[in-house]
């Protein structure tokens, strides 16, 4: 490339486009319609304009993650998500909504893991005792089948427990589907 003299005008081409100042544009929020039996939204309507304060934080997340206690008690997780419900049921709307969410779905798990391994168990019995003859080898299929959905229902039902219990920690909202949903007409006015 020449060299270019001092004061010599530039051609266009190599003149830098000038720039445009940049406009920021601010979104705008359009306003959100509430489905019908849909879950509220507690983050900012319940827990104050700055969100839930760290103790509530902690005690919605022990009424989740007491559901680990059902590993060691069988039925431990509920009582605990009750208490809670009840030591902050006034005190604060947020915990309160937490806890009810968490002890309605201990509950519906403990009560499905009952049911699911009571036919699992009846299962294996009969199993057992008809194994000499060909339909108890007919039944294994069944039997493990129950079986392996009573473990799918209980690690499930702790993960998603747990998966709460983290969440609310973070201070981010969490749902129980289908619970949260059937609960809200019942606990809102």
């Amino acid at each position: 490339m020449p060299r270019k003299k001092r004061g010599a005008p530039v051609p266009e081409e190599e003149k830098a486009p000038a720039e445009e100042p940049e406009v920021e544009e601010v979104p705008v929020e359009e306003p959100v319609e509430e489905k019908e039996g849909a879950a509220p939204e507690v983050s900012g309507a319940l827990a104050g304009p700055e969100g839930p304060t760290g103790e509530e934080r902690r005690a919605a997340a022990i009424a989740h993650g007491s559901i680990l206690l059902n590993v060691i008690t069988g039925v431990g997780g509920p009582i605990v998500a009750l208490i809670v419900w009840l030591l902050y049921e006034r005190k604060s709307e947020y915990v309160g909504w937490h806890a009810l969410q968490a002890l309605v779905f201990q509950v519906i798990v403990v009560l499905a893991t009952l049911l699911v391994g009571g036919i699992s168990l009846v299962l294996w019995i009969i199993t057992a005792a008809l194994l000499y003859i060909v339909v108890g080898f007919c039944l294994l299929p069944v039997a493990l089948g129950f079986t392996l959905i009573t473990a799918t229902l209980t690690i499930g039902g702790l993960i998603y427990g747990c998966a709460g219990a983290l969440t609310v920690l973070e201070g981010r909202e969490f749902h129980y589907r289908w619970v949260s949903e059937w609960i809200h007409p019942l606990s809102r006015p």
